[in-house]
């Protein structure tokens, strides 16, 4: 650390010592060179945290799907449902026509799909983890009625899907653990 006295005069008066101090350039990138190799050090441990969050924002998008449908059923008075095609990983929100019993369903959002090393899977045991080949139709539906309660066709007989990791292992499962209430958790 360098320092350096100087005279300080204020108005009208006596002069004062004033002491500044501050850092040369030479410690400042030694102080930043440092830190950097540090971090290089603690990134491989930090790989399994940074891993994990796909599957968690995963697994998150999935409960924000399940909660905007069943907001949408309550408050337009229609069914409402999130679909899930497992031959492309990916999911969209449909609109029913009548508030019981829909003939038609509108595709009216989507959601997107999972991103690149996370995969889906439906069923109580995340066993369904193939689709029927068509990527323009659902493979799973989670449905949600005007009164908030929660139905289900497909595979979803359970009403979670599952998010799973490259060496397919369960992280996370989205979903309502009851049809009667319609509240979506994710479990781990």
């Amino acid at each position: 650390m360098l320092c350096s006295v100087s005279l300080f005069f204020p108005k009208g008066g006596d002069g004062m010592m004033r002491r500044a101090c501050g850092f040369t350039l030479l410690e400042v990138v030694v102080t930043v060179a440092v830190m950097g190799i540090m971090l290089t050090i603690a990134l491989p441990a930090l790989k399994p945290f940074w891993a994990g969050t796909a599957q968690k924002e995963a697994a998150r998008n999935v409960l924000g799907a399940l909660r905007f449908a069943r907001s949408n059923a309550i408050s337009n008075n229609l069914e409402y449902h999130v679909a899930f095609d497992l031959d492309t990983q990916s999911y969209w929100l449909e609109e029913g026509d009548l508030p019981s019993d829909s003939n038609v369903w509108n595709r009216i959002r989507e959601f997107g799909s999972f991103p690149a090393g996370v995969k889906m899977a439906t069923g109580s045991t995340c066993d369904n983890r193939v689709g029927d080949g068509d990527p323009t139709t659902a493979d799973n539906v989670i449905q949600f009625n005007p009164n908030g309660t929660c139905g289900s066709s497909g595979m979803a007989s359970a009403r979670y899907i599952c998010v799973l990791d490259t060496d397919e292992t369960i992280k996370f499962k989205s979903g309502l653990p009851s049809s009667i209430t319609g509240r979506a958790i994710i479990k781990r």
